[in-house]
């Protein structure tokens, strides 16, 4: 009677051990796909760079201001001007309760905009600053300069675009509509671009114009 006992209470015993066991090698699956499903998506939203190529970040919005760039990292270069083909300025990134500028492909549409260098460090904290856009890869023929006397260095040339774009308009920062005006207008006064400025002043709301 005592060894049937304890056959029963040993085979019950086995049975939810085996039972558990189970249940924590689907979880550790499910972790591990989710872990790795992660992964996959970063590396497609912010790709790895070329470790042998200088790299480049094209700033359309708050990076063209020297002040709000560098905030995220003081390895980098000044802003430099030009215009970027194929892609235009939209407010379609959301947040609960600010609108924030993003660009979108058009093959009709060229935008003013600035580049400047980082290192590929500087390149993964903008990563983090931008973590709700996904970094691209520009081609140069996409980018055109000011002035014939002007040209690019060569490298890879990176923008960022909102990862879910949503046209719902939103209220607009005080402060970041300050730092793109000032940002933009400074780098036209530098370079004497007038159509510079002219080209980031088409989506600005009428009385923000005179930041």
């Amino acid at each position: 009677m005592f060894e049937l006992w304890q056959w029963a209470y040993f085979h019950v015993h086995l049975k939810n051990k085996i039972t558990v066991y189970k249940m924590m090698k689907k979880i550790f699956l499910i972790m591990v796909l989710m872990t790795l499903g992660t992964a996959i998506a970063e590396a497609s939203c912010h790709p790895l760079p070329n470790l042998f190529q200088q790299q480049m970040i094209i700033g359309y919005g708050s990076l063209m201001h020297e002040q709000s760039k560098r905030e995220t990292s003081s390895d980098v270069s000044n802003n430099h001007p030009l215009f970027l083909k194929s892609y235009e300025r939209r407010w379609n990134y959301q947040t609960q309760k600010n609108t924030y500028l993003g660009i979108k492909a058009n093959p009709k549409s060229t935008i003013s905009a600035a580049y400047f260098k980082v290192s590929h460090w500087s390149l993964y904290l903008y990563d983090l600053r931008e973590k709700n856009y996904c970094r691209v890869l520009v081609h140069t023929q996409n980018l055109i300069p000011l002035s014939k006397q002007q040209s690019f260095p060569k490298g890879q040339y990176w923008v960022y675009i909102p990862q879910y774009p949503s046209e719902e308009s939103l209220r607009i920062p005080p402060y970041y509509l300050e730092y793109y005006v000032k940002g933009c207008k400074k780098i036209s006064q530098d370079y004497q671009n007038p159509l510079f400025f002219r080209s980031c002043l088409k989506i600005i709301p009428k009385k923000s114009r005179n930041l």
